[in-house]
């Protein structure tokens, strides 16, 4: 896990995003970009500068840099699901989720987020995904799983306080309907 989330000030996440839940979709080729469709859009980082990269011309601006050093050759989603996530700019969320196994979508006209890779719990980057493009972790991914030694690192510990931060708000919520509900 990167390091990016060091000192992220977690009351300062927005909550939009805590209601959002994997949405099954094919990404089959032959819905690839069509009206209907979909496209994704992915970064990598030049292995010779670190600047981060979406498409080939890179290769012409960084001296060092040689096109096949850049591994331009991301395949997009890998698991059949998809994570709506309204509000976000698609070429910004593939910069910023340069080191993480996910992928900016867009599907039929809707912004959100996919795997690009699978084949174990990924909660902890999914989570760590949302927080840097600005929200809080969806409820459905803060029971994080105890893997690996995670939980230890600053950046870790930022992911718990904004997982935590997340649930207090549904409890928060839900708190106010049982009210609601007892005065009628």
């Amino acid at each position: 896990m990167s390091t990016t989330l060091t000192g992220t000030d977690v009351d300062a996440l927005s909550c939009a995003a805590l209601d959002c839940r994997p949405q099954n979709y094919q990404w089959d080729g032959e819905t690839l970009g069509g009206v209907d469709g979909w496209e994704f859009t992915a970064a990598t980082r030049c292995e010779t500068c670190g600047t981060v990269v979406i498409d080939e011309d890179h290769a012409e601006d960084c001296e060092a840099a040689e096109l096949d050093a850049l591994d331009l050759g991301a395949e997009g989603p890998m698991m059949n699901y998809w994570y709506p996530l309204e509000g976000i700019d698609r070429w910004q969320a593939a910069r910023a989720l340069v080191d993480l196994p996910l992928v900016a979508v867009e599907v039929a006209g809707e912004t959100g987020l996919a795997l690009s890779g699978g084949g174990m719990d990924l909660s902890w980057e999914i989570c760590e995904a949302f927080m840097l493009l600005g929200f809080l972790p969806p409820l459905h991914f803060t029971d994080l799983p105890g893997m690996a030694g995670r939980g230890q690192s600053e950046s870790d510990k930022a992911v718990v306080a904004a997982c935590q931060r997340s649930n207090r708000i549904a409890s928060e919520r839900a708190e106010r309907r049982i009210a609601r509900l007892a005065a009628i």
